[in-house]
């Protein structure tokens, strides 16, 4: 085989990515967290701590999408501490 094997997105967090965009534009037509958690089948607090991650700078969110974040940075890592709003600090936060 030629080249290099194409990289793999992490699927937990891709998908938790997918969903945190969802459910904040959810959250911006009114709906409230109890209706976004309880219709994703999670608690208010699983959903609030991961809403967040819709407003990851563009060059993480296509890292993401793509499959070319380092490896160790998962979905715990991310959760781990509060997501700077400041896209440079995220990325710089997450070694991007």
């Amino acid at each position: 085989m030629a080249g290099e094997a194409a990289p793999d997105p992490n699927p937990v967090l891709l998908r938790t990515l997918v969903d945190a965009h969802r459910w904040t534009a959810a959250l911006r037509k009114g709906t409230p967290l109890a209706t976004i958690a309880r219709n994703a089948g999670h608690h208010d607090v699983f959903i609030r701590t991961r809403a967040p991650l819709a407003f990851l700078s563009p060059k993480l969110q296509h890292a993401i999408g793509d499959g070319t974040l380092p490896p160790e940075l998962t979905l715990h890592r991310i959760l781990r501490r509060p997501i700077p709003l400041d896209w440079q600090n995220q990325e710089r936060l997450y070694g991007i």
